[in-house]
């Protein structure tokens, strides 16, 4: 398999394409179709395959081809568009599989009777021989694996009867085009005789005059790989979206907190007004942590371990659940105020939980009731051990609803990965085992109880020590500033001159900038007498790491703090995060921060 681009270069190989070509991944990638296979190939055949790829349509077609690394084979190639979100078509994947064995065993069933038994008992493929009518007339043993049935089944039913029922009629069809052209090349589900489905690709061609001999490959996997392929390139998009999003987001949130917490210190004690901007600050409060959640569903980023209330995140989050299971369900929470924190990394958290609660959401398609709870619960040595932790004080996080319940042969394998029950479209089978795998790297444990009805999910967390939420709010109100120079570079006016005002206002001389380029002429004016760098990292014209780097070729000493309202993973190789102040910030947060740097030890 391959991703090629619209300039025809080569984005992605996997290894068997790689062993075709004989060449390593690396020298593929970045290398211009022509270049791999060819001008005469490419101009002849390829390239018009891939412009009318990249038009939308999916294109299939066989073909000899020479590789350097496998030789000479016959191949089928697919090339299926992969559209961005907004319906760009910029890749395209390329499907290629080796069915030269296929090609050579119908050349030999031509010259040779007894190749054409040996080949049709020893072929690890399904082989099936149809008449005219549709009667399977012979069968390997490949095809009975994969059907489930007999031999002396398949050989009493017709090829209809195996074919999954949406896709029979459309099988039907196909059928009389074999009969009327000779061959056929295309992929079906089939129903087996245990009730499962697969998907499986199907050549087939005349054999004589009144049968067909077709050639069947168990394709469900590659089908998975491909639906993957395509979830993660949305995925990919989607991230890039949210990460936009959420910087201009917060860059808004920080203008708006900023002015609020201004506002508020001006206005006396018990005033409406000042009850007006604390609703202010709530409401930002939870925007924020909306942005959080946002991302969380687009992006994929290293851990971050912190300590946290359960509490507190449980309800910071209460609103999106409410939003996610709509109004047919009653949702409640209860909380232990003795619940304590855990050491997790919070986003990740959060995310268990929009798993849980979504589950619950499509076990309730009538309504139902869905309640969070949270405790504190001590573990003797005994009951430690027979959940692999070790004894000591947890927290549990408790998820339940009154849908219809997970089947008890379901239930040993809702934690494995890309096992599903729901509709294909309509779940990944990744859910559950993102959930387990996230309590387990936390040094957890979940556990499942269910029957119809009611079905609970219950989170184990090791409690820690935590200083709690309204110590964090007390330090906050503390704004202590003083007379060095600051200089600010920041591209989002409103959030400029706030910073400017607050910093100005607790005594810190202070010069802006809009872009590092206006903030180059002001270090080359002032550069010794500036003391510390407040800088956006992602801005138009130049990065803010970028533009401290070469501050700092000049002024090696230059104490810098970076601002970001983009998501972690957009900077994590370009800041260091005790140089970092996330948007949106308070006032007192970013004076808090700034005097931490300055008077850090160098």
């Amino acid at each position: 398999m391959a991703v090629v681009d619209r300039d025809y270069v080569y984005r992605f190989v996997n290894d068997a394409y790689t062993r075709a070509h004989g060449l390593p991944a690396e020298r593929i990638m970045g290398m211009h179709v022509a270049a791999l296979l060819g001008d005469a190939v490419f101009e002849d055949v390829v390239q018009v395959a891939l412009d009318r790829c990249f038009d939308g349509e999916e294109i299939e077609y066989e073909a000899w081809f020479d590789f350097a690394g496998t030789g000479h084979r016959y191949m089928t190639v697919q090339y299926l568009p992969l559209a961005l979100p907004d319906g760009e078509i910029d890749t395209l994947a390329v499907l290629c599989r080796d069915i030269t064995d296929h090609k050579e065993a119908e050349e030999a069933l031509r010259h040779s009777e007894t190749k054409y038994r040996d080949y049709i008992s020893s072929a690890p493929n399904g082989v099936f021989v149809v008449d005219s009518l549709g009667r399977y007339f012979e069968v390997n043993a490949a095809a009975c694996r994969m059907t489930g049935y007999s031999e002396a089944e398949l050989l009493s039913m017709s090829i209809t009867d195996a074919v999954h029922p949406e896709d029979a009629a459309e099988i039907g069809h196909r059928f009389q085009r074999l009969t009327a052209t000779g061959s056929y090349a295309g992929e079906f589900r089939l129903r087996r005789k245990d009730g499962s489905t697969i998907w499986v690709s199907l050549n087939a061609t005349g054999l004589g005059k009144d049968h067909f001999i077709g050639f069947c490959d168990d394709i469900t996997e590659r089908r998975q790989i491909d639906a993957q392929l395509r979830q993660s390139q949305k995925l990919e998009a989607l991230g890039r979206l949210a990460g936009g999003v959420a910087h201009d987001f917060n860059n808004l949130l920080t203008a708006i907190v900023g002015r609020a917490s201004l506002a508020e210190r001006e206005l006396p004690e018990g005033s409406t007004a000042r009850e007006h901007l604390g609703a202010i600050h709530e409401a930002s409060r939870r925007a924020a942590s909306m942005t959080r959640n946002l991302l969380a569903f687009g992006r994929s980023e290293l851990k971050r371990p912190s300590t946290f209330s359960i509490n507190d995140t449980i309800d910071d989050v209460r609103q999106l659940f409410a939003r996610l299971i709509g109004e047919s369900i009653e949702f409640t929470t209860s909380f232990d105020p003795d619940a304590g924190s855990i050491l997790a990394d919070r986003e990740e958290f959060e995310r268990v939980l929009v798993n849980l609660v979504m589950n619950a959401r499509d076990a309730m398609v009538d309504g139902g009731r869905l309640e969070i709870i949270t405790r504190r619960t001590p573990l003797s040595t005994a009951d430690a051990e027979q959940r692999s932790l070790t004894a000591g004080d947890y927290v549990v996080v408790e998820v339940t609803d009154s849908g219809s319940g997970i089947p008890p042969h379901v239930l040993p394998r809702i934690f494995d990965p890309f096992f599903t029950t729901k509709p294909p479209g309509q779940g990944s089978g990744l859910g559950l085992s993102a959930v387990y795998g996230t309590v387990r790297q936390s040094g957890g444990f979940v556990e499942v109880a269910s029957e119809p009805g009611c079905t609970r999910f219950s989170l184990f967390f090791p409690s820690v020590e935590h200083q709690g939420k309204a110590d964090s709010q007390t330090r906050e109100t503390e704004m202590t500033g003083g007379d060095e120079t600051i200089l600010v570079v920041e591209d989002e006016g409103a959030v400029r001159s706030l910073v400017v005002r607050v910093l100005e206002s607790i005594g810190y001389q202070v010069l802006s900038a809009p872009s590092p380029i206006e903030a180059k002429d002001i270090i080359s004016a002032k550069g010794s007498s500036i003391d510390l760098i407040l800088s956006d990292v992602v801005m138009p014209g130049s990065s803010g790491p970028t533009f401290v780097a070469e501050c700092r070729d000049s002024l090696p000493d230059l104490r810098v703090l970076f601002m970001s309202g983009y998501s972690d993973e957009y900077f994590d190789q370009l800041v260091d995060s005790k140089e970092l102040l996330h948007k949106p910030f308070t006032p007192a947060a970013l004076a808090q921060r700034i005097r931490q740097e300055l008077d850090a030890e160098r």
